[in-house]
């Protein structure tokens, strides 16, 4: 089976990933298989401010970017 842990907004994933790693109750159990991050590159400038923004992008194996098309470009 697979788990799927979502955090809501901008969160640390690693003590979540150290927790799920390390806890002995899980050994054997539970293996992080990834972690992905959902990013909005239209708001990147105030995102990056935020250490916790940064630690998920930094931790990510997979980053999704989101609102990748603008409005410019599909307005006719």
């Amino acid at each position: 089976g697979r788990i799927v842990l979502e955090t809501t907004g901008a969160a640390d994933p690693r003590p979540i990933v150290a927790t799920l790693g390390h806890a002995p109750a899980l050994a054997g159990r539970v293996a992080v298989d990834a972690v992905i991050t959902v990013f909005d590159p239209t708001h990147a400038a105030e995102s990056l401010s935020h250490p916790e923004v940064v630690a998920q992008l930094s931790v990510a194996d997979r980053v999704v970017l989101t609102k990748t098309i603008s409005r410019a470009t599909t307005s006719g």
